[in-house]
């Protein structure tokens, strides 16, 4: 099983296309034609991950499962450890990855304050047709 510290092990990787990025802060877009089992990771950055094909299971350090398919969203905070499964369904696996530091999520969550908000927490988010469209716009560029 190889490991990866994530993003930055994801820049030279196969089938990722790099968007935007600025160190830990980046948009990333990963297509891959084949199944990868057991991918370790340590997440370094708040991420959200964002899949347009595919299916994604993730087992934590604490033993949860989180599976999430087309069209859904998952956040991923910084320093979680995770295993990883990117399955295909009849296409290519397709996900778009968002990276960014501590700073931007604390200001962001901040607007949140009465909604008591956990940041250490992998959990799947609400999408809306606004999402697919920037990140189909932002993929255009």
């Amino acid at each position: 099983m190889d490991f990866y510290a994530l993003p930055q092990a994801l820049y030279t990787y196969k089938g990722i296309k790099q968007i935007l990025s600025d160190g830990d802060n980046c948009i990333l877009h990963k297509k891959l034609d084949h199944d990868i089992i057991d991918a370790e990771s340590l997440i370094v950055s708040h991420s959200i991950v964002f899949i347009v094909n595919g299916k994604i299971r993730i087992n934590t350090y604490d033993g949860d499962e989180i599976i999430a398919g087309n069209g859904e969203m998952l956040f991923m905070p910084r320093d979680s450890y995770t295993i990883s499964d990117y399955l295909r369904n009849g296409n290519a696996v397709e996900v778009y990855l968002l990276f960014f530091d501590h700073e931007i999520a604390m200001k962001f969550l901040s607007s949140y304050k009465s909604k008591n908000l956990a940041i250490n927490t992998i959990c799947k988010l609400h999408t809306s047709d606004n999402i697919i469209l920037y990140l189909e716009n932002i993929h255009r560029m």
